[in-house]
This record gives C-alpha cells, structure tokens and sequence, in this order.
C-alpha cells in the first residue's frame, strides 16, 4: 500500500473567527421595570425581528448566528434591563431569554414584557442550562411558549422560534382585520 502524509489524512478545521466583547457598560440600581413599546408594528410580510437575550457571549453568539443564518433580524441585549431599553425603540416578533443573569434575570423580565398591553401576546421562548425551571416562571401563560435546555439542538430552537413567530405574524394580522 502507497504511504500518504499525515496531512494529506487530518484536514485541520480553520481557526474559530474571534468574537470581541461587548462593551461593557454602567448600570443603574434596579429599579421597578418599565417600558414603552413603540407604536408602530411592522408589515406582516416583514421579516421577523427575535430579540435575544443572554449574559453569555458564547451563547449570544452561537444564538445570532443559528437565527441569522435562518433569515431572522437578530437584535441582543446583555441582560432584563437592556432587553427593555431595545424595546423601547423597536417591536420583536419574538423574546428569547436566558432565565439567569445580572441586573434583571429572565422571569423579571417576562414579567415586565406581560405587564405591557403593547407585548403581552409577544411569545416568549426561555433558556437555560439547569435541570430545573424556578419557581413562579409564568408556564401556563399564553405567551411564554416553551423553555429550552442548554445545551440545545439547532432544529429544536429552529422548530420552536418558527412556530413562535408565525404565532406572532397570525395574532398581528388578526388585529389588523
């Protein structure tokens, strides 16, 4: 038998792209959440906007690219309070949180998205890496759909945010008749 290199058999994978940080910011004490939505809502025919929400680089970055790469506009925020400042700018088709993190977890800021005539019916997919859902996590509500495990398989979230979004698009064009 012929002998082939070494490196004609191990293909070696090209190195990972570097995603920087996010910039930190200065953070207020918490405060009662509140929030305006705006006052427009998109077309139904465009294209669905998830806002993401996450602590964890790594997981906002694997996230945005599953997402973009489905056709999704993608927007992040670090945390509760974050996610509730982009919302004050823009309308989301869909809320995706991680239920622990800094400032404002996950259930809080549920809680405040619920509270608000404007994003009540906005569905909700919640993540997390723990065994176990905390307690007072809003499941039988008709927005917060489902929650994910960490770590998670690609055609579940994809399944999951498809059916969230075209929920959303149904309600929204509902409205408008």
């Amino acid at each position: 038998p012929a002998v082939v290199p070494v490196a004609a058999r191990v293909a070696t994978p090209p190195p990972a792209p570097h995603i920087p940080p996010a910039p930190l910011r200065q953070v207020a004490p918490l405060q009662a959440p509140s929030f305006d939505a705006p006052d427009t809502l998109p077309s139904p025919d465009a294209v669905p906007a998830v806002l993401l929400v996450d602590d964890s680089a790594v997981v906002r970055a694997k996230l945005k690219k599953l997402l973009d790469s489905a056709g999704y506009q993608v927007a992040i925020a670090r945390d509760g309070l974050d996610a509730l400042e982009v919302m004050r700018d823009r309308h989301f088709d869909l809320l995706i949180t991680d239920l622990e993190m800094p400032n404002m977890d996950g259930p809080a800021l549920i809680a405040a998205v619920q509270s608000k005539a404007e994003t009540r019916a906005m569905p909700i997919l919640a993540i997390t890496g723990h065994e176990h859902v905390p307690a007072g996590l809003p499941l039988g509500s008709s927005s917060l759909r489902i929650v994910l495990r960490k770590p998670w398989v690609d055609a579940d979230v994809l399944s999951q945010v498809a059916a969230a979004v075209s929920l959303a698009s149904a309600l929204r064009q509902a409205a408008m008749v």
